[in-house]
């Protein structure tokens, strides 16, 4: 090469950037389908899981860094490109402009020289290529740190109180996410650091003994450092500023995915392309695809229940419901109350297993007619015989029982399915499940 060509230049030419690229490449599709993976592991554990607080801010973290790790990488795919570009035109020409053949007045060409060459710009784009890694990097520790910490601070909140409070709704998650934002980026530190030392040593130590605790459980200790040298040797403000505004997207973000799918306070689904006005109305009858078995497919989920289809000819109609984590409490309930035992006890004799088999099951159908009520139309199912049912397609579980309609009109009817719900609290109520139509043939 040309002997004033730029050694690091020289040295690029031969480094593997294209294997960067096509990592890069391929890291930014998988945070791109991230979240259909997320979403299809919420959807699969929705039902089962007890879904306290905790447990959604996991979800919100989960999305969240997913999120700043993908405007991260897209930075940094998007400068090394331009990079590239750069790269191409430096390596060609290395003498940079030729002012000789360059028109202009003299003020224009002294003008230029005064400024970065290309040699120069490829230097810092460089630089910045490499910063965007490292930023979304740190970041992304950043809000492991955060999720834990407001993770922890709503855990301990919930240990002094009984049922639903404050410290579980979405502002108030919200607010404390950008309270230990701005507490991590250094905002509040005149706040929150004295200069003046306690005027007894123990005390300095246990509160030295405090953060280094906090800042081990939280993560926070693998990015400090680092930090300190960002906040050390950029303008602080400038640095806070866009930091809190990258999170802020990032959380955005997060929650208009999880919007997409889950119905919160905390979320909000948003389609940038759907100009549509008029066709979300409050109260409109909605007909689900998943509330009919010949419709679903691998991937689907039934979630609630559904039945073999919209239009019946069968003189059976077969219910199937998915087994709620909600429907535990009133469980336990019945099953104390006719004596049912969820593992076999030890009996001396087949004839016995088989007796004991047989009550068992009867309290069990009892139990389960305690629950789930039935209706058509207006008119209550009684006696159905329920069993436990792993549904073929969507691997859900939960259990089927089956309706004899032979003598019901051919016309439309609803069916609705009422559940009889406990908590933790001792309240009782019915509510409905679901409803949805269908049609006899």
């Amino acid at each position: 090469m040309d002997k004033h060509t730029p050694e690091h230049i020289t040295q690029y030419r031969y480094q593997s950037w294209q294997i960067e690229m096509l990592i890069a490449g391929g890291i930014l599709y998988g945070l791109f389908t991230s979240d259909k993976i997320l979403q299809a592991f919420f959807v699969d554990n929705y039902a089962i899981t007890d879904l306290t607080t905790n447990k959604i801010i996991l979800l919100f973290g989960s999305f969240t860094i997913t999120k700043i790790l993908l405007i991260g990488f897209a930075a940094n795919l998007f400068l090394r490109a331009v990079w590239l570009g750069y790269l191409g035109i430096s390596f060609w020409f290395p003498n940079d402009i030729n002012y000789d053949r360059l028109i202009g007045t003299d003020y224009y060409k002294e003008t230029l020289k005064t400024k970065p060459t290309a040699s120069e710009r490829l230097l810092i784009l460089e630089k910045w290529c490499n910063l965007s890694f490292s930023f979304a990097v740190l970041l992304g520790f950043l809000s492991i740190s955060l999720f834990i910490t407001v993770s922890a601070i709503i855990w301990t909140l919930g240990l002094f109180s009984t049922g639903y409070t404050i410290a579980d709704t979405p502002t108030f998650i919200y607010i404390l996410v950008f309270v230990l934002i701005f507490i991590q980026v250094g905002v509040l530190d005149k706040f929150l650091l004295r200069k003046k030392k306690d005027r007894f040593q123990f005390i300095t130590k246990l509160k030295r003994g405090i953060v280094r605790f906090f800042s081990m459980i939280t993560l926070s200790y693998f990015i400090q450092r680092e930090f300190l040298v960002l906040r050390t040797n950029t303008n602080k403000w400038l640095l806070s500023s866009f930091i809190i505004v990258y999170l802020s997207i990032a959380i955005l973000a997060a929650a208009s995915s999880i919007g997409s799918f889950y119905n919160s306070d905390a979320a909000f689904d948003f389609s940038f392309f759907d100009d549509r006005e008029m066709y979300d109305v409050a109260s409109t009858p909605r007909t689900l695809y998943n509330s009919y078995m010949n419709n679903l497919s691998d991937g689907n989920k039934i979630f609630w229940g559904a039945i073999q289809s919209d239009i019946i000819s069968d003189d059976y109609l077969q219910l199937f419901v998915v087994s709620w984590n909600d429907f535990d409490y009133y469980l336990e309930d019945r099953y104390a109350h006719y004596d049912v035992k969820q593992k076999y006890p030890s009996l001396p004799t087949a004839k016995a297993r088989d007796s004991f088999k047989l009550v068992n099951t009867i309290n069990w159908q009892k139990s389960m007619r305690d629950l789930l009520k039935v209706k058509i139309d207006t008119t209550t199912i009684p006696n159905l015989d329920w069993a436990r049912y792993r549904h073929p397609i969507t691997k859900e579980e939960g259990y089927i029982t089956y309706i004899n309609i032979s003598n019901i009109s051919h016309e439309k009817h609803d069916l609705e399915l009422i559940v009889h719900q406990k908590f933790n609290n001792n309240a009782e109520r019915d509510q409905q499940w679901f409803k949805f139509p269908f049609w006899k043939q």
